[in-house]
């Protein structure tokens, strides 16, 4: 392959990993709108003082943290189908569905129903489609 091509192909792949990267990021520290509206109508309660407003604010972020772990838990349920349906669609892979479902309970199980951190639920990884559990944060 020709040098300019080889260059162009990894500057490529460094841009698309630096964008990844960012947008995870980006992600991690966004604030859930709901969570700002919420600590938003607790500073503005003229009644409250600021042991009360102080007991507000953690209660938007409660919910906050439920919301994100409820959205954790559904994004296993997904993995785990897809992971399924990889391993019951073209030829036969012996075990796959076992391990599927093993992922799957081990971090329901982490979370109390939602995934622990680091264990998202199954996911392709590498060439050649192979399923494993999410190594994780």
């Amino acid at each position: 392959m020709p040098l300019m091509v080889r260059a162009a192909l990894l500057l490529f792949a460094a841009v698309a990993a630096v964008a990844v990267c960012a947008r995870a990021a980006a992600e991690e520290g966004a604030v859930d709108p709901e969570v700002a509206a919420c600590k938003q109508q607790c500073a503005r309660q003229p009644q409250f003082g600021a042991a009360e407003r102080r007991r507000c604010e953690e209660r938007c972020d409660e919910y906050g943290r439920a919301k994100r772990e409820a959205a954790t838990g559904e994004e296993a349920e997904r993995e785990r189908d897809r992971c399924l349906h990889e391993c019951r669609v073209g030829p036969p892979k012996p075990g796959c569905e076992r391990r599927c479902r093993e992922a799957y309970d081990r971090a329901a199980r982490g979370r109390g129903g939602g995934a622990p951190r680091g264990v998202a639920a199954p996911t392709r990884r590498g060439c050649g489609g192979r399923w494993q559990a999410a190594a994780g944060q």
